[in-house]
Parts: C-alpha cells; sequence; structure tokens
C-alpha cells in the first residue's frame, strides 16, 4: 500500500473519476475544489501492476486538454465585468469585458463567421468595437440605406453600476462610420443586467436578439427564437407584420446636420432595464437628441412625438 498521484478526468454526480499513474481510472468522493486536469495525491493505493508510463502521459495530455477547453470557454465568462452585443440585420457578436474594458472573449454568430479573422480579444472594448465597424463596413455588412444596428450593455457583477459608457460605444461606432451613405442607418442601444443575459442565454441567443424577441412579445407578434437566431431580422419582423422602426418607435426624419427620433427610458421589470436609446446617424459631426417627457410602460419602446435639442458633439 501507498500513495499515487491521479489526474481527475471529470467530475459528475458524487463522484470525481480520476485516471492514476498506474494505469487505472478511480472513483473518488467528489469535493468542491475538484477540477478537470487537477493532480491528486492517493494515499492507500495497491499497486497491482507495474507503472504504464506511456498511458500516464497520454491521459495527462487528455486531462490537460480537457482543462484548456473548459477553462476557455467558462472561466472568461465568470470573471467578465461587462457585456456587449452588437447586432446588425445579418448577424451578431457578442463581447465579454473584464475591469479594465479589455475584450476577455468574442463570440460571432454563425451568419458573420467572416469576421473571425481580425483580432479584437485583448483590446479595449472601445477601439474592438471601432475596429468591428469598420471591418463591417469595409466587408459591405452593413447595409447603407436600411442597415440595423443594436447594441446592448450589461454589467455583470451587479453592482449598480455599467463599467462601459454608453457615450464611448455611440462615439466609437460613429467615427468608424464617419460617411454620408450610412445616413440612413438605424441604430438601437440598451443596457440591461446580468438576468437579461443570463435569459438570452438560456434561449441560445444573443442580448440583442433577445431585445428583438422580448420587445416583439411584449407587443404581441409571434416571433420564434429560432428564426430571429438565423433569419435577418427585418425580413424576421416583416414576416410577423411589423419592422424594426416599429418596434422600436422609430422614425425616418434624417435632415444633413441634424435628426429627430425617439429616445426612451424603460423600467422593464423583468430586465431592469435602465435606458434604451435609438436613432439615425448623422451626416455631420454633430447630433440633435430628442426630449422625451411621457412616464415609460414597462415591456414597451414607445414614446412621444420629439423636438430637437441643442446639437451635442459626438466626436
Amino acid at each position: 500500500m501507498k500513495s499515487s498521484k491521479a489526474m481527475i478526468m471529470s467530475v459528475e454526480g458524487r463522484c470525481t473519476v480520476a485516471y492514476t499513474e498506474d494505469g487505472h481510472f478511480m472513483k473518488i468522493p467528489k469535493k468542491s475544489s475538484h477540477q478537470v486536469g487537477q493532480v491528486l495525491n492517493i494515499e492507500n493505493v495497491e499497486y497491482n501492476r507495474p507503472a504504464a508510463s506511456g498511458m500516464w502521459r497520454i491521459a495527462a495530455v487528455a486531462a490537460a486538454v480537457l482543462l484548456l477547453v473548459f477553462m476557455g470557454t467558462v472561466y472568461p465568462v465568470q470573471q467578465a465585468q461587462a457585456y456587449l452585443s452588437m447586432e446588425l440585420n445579418t448577424g451578431g457578436v457578442e463581447f465579454w469585458t473584464d475591469q479594465n474594458n479589455k475584450v476577455i472573449k468574442v463570440k460571432y454568430a454563425d451568419s458573420i463567421n467572416d469576421l473571425t479573422n481580425i483580432q479584437l480579444k485583448g483590446k479595449d472594448v472601445y477601439e474592438a468595437v471601432s475596429a468591428l465597424t469598420s471591418e463591417v463596413k469595409r466587408m459591405g455588412m452593413l447595409e447603407d440605406k436600411d442597415g440595423i444596428l443594436l447594441v446592448n450593455l450589461a454589467e455583470l457583477k451587479n453592482q449598480g453600476k455599467n463599467p462601459l459608457e454608453e457615450s464611448k460605444i455611440k462615439e466609437a461606432i460613429m467615427k468608424a462610420l464617419n460617411e454620408e451613405q450610412y445616413s440612413g442607418m438605424m441604430m438601437v442601444v440598451s443596457k440591461h443586467d446580468r438576468e437579461f443575459i443570463e435569459r438570452a442565454n438560456e434561449l441560445r441567443l444573443t442580448a440583442s436578439q433577445y431585445y428583438v424577441y422580448e420587445q416583439g412579445k411584449a407587443k404581441g407578434y409571434e416571433l420564434t427564437t429560432e428564426k430571429i437566431k438565423h433569419g435577418q431580422m427585418r425580413n424576421v419582423l416583416n414576416e410577423v407584420g411589423t419592422s424594426p422602426e416599429e418596434l422600436f418607435g422609430m422614425h425616418r426624419t434624417v435632415t444633413k446636420n441634424s435628426l429627430q427620433g425617439q429616445e426612451d427610458s424603460s423600467a422593464n421589470k423583468g430586465s431592469r432595464m435602465q435606458s434604451g436609446s435609438g436613432w439615425r446617424t448623422p451626416t455631420s459631426n454633430h447630433m440633435s437628441m430628442p426630449d422625451n417627457n411621457q412616464s415609460p410602460t414597462p415591456n414597451t419602446f414607445e414614446g412621444s412625438p420629439m423636438t430637437p435639442k441643442q446639437p451635442m458633439n459626438m466626436r
């Protein structure tokens, strides 16, 4: 009887399955500290055959690979301070950021996997948003006349303050576009909490996709998660009898140096939405923001007609 080293291969139910250095699989009582790839010292193990060093090395490599996969999919989200999703008419991208607003994870929707050639991980989130927008523009994925861009932000630590600044996100996008051909683009920005993101994850939707789904359901439209996930946003909404403009309460009144749109703050009880805003990008360096005096209604994105204020320099 002697001690032996064993590497954890899986943690299931009440047991941890480990592979010993003499080539045996064994089950031991699970502890909360057990993780795949962890090496344990097992006492009072009886050796029945010579150590299979080759098998031990193979098992160690397999466990290490499992550990890397596990760390890559779970660890970044657990450490993330904030979340951001950007949704085009044809697909979307999700970002997770740390306490320094550095991007620690990026996930692309299937429909825009062509964007995976740009390196966003490790960048400042505002720099990453700008780089992504520039690449989307270069590849012609942002429609010039009927374009849609949803931006959804969330604070994941429930500390009451989102570390991502909405104004900087808007500015990064607008500077990256900065062309008259995008004067008709519709942008909608909204803030949410961690529970909203978790509900989106349960349906395997991005926050932006889930926002469309939630707003559509609240207004009585028969939307399905599969169509939202795999279809083009405008087409999906048209099929159920609405449009992005109607769903988000947007107007198409655009002038060269100003715009009229709608801005709302929603007290969405389910998502604890802090604010939502939508506008069309201006063709100059100034943007007139609307004023809204109507009290918000939970689960809606409707507002009253707007009167432009003084221009606000976004550069």
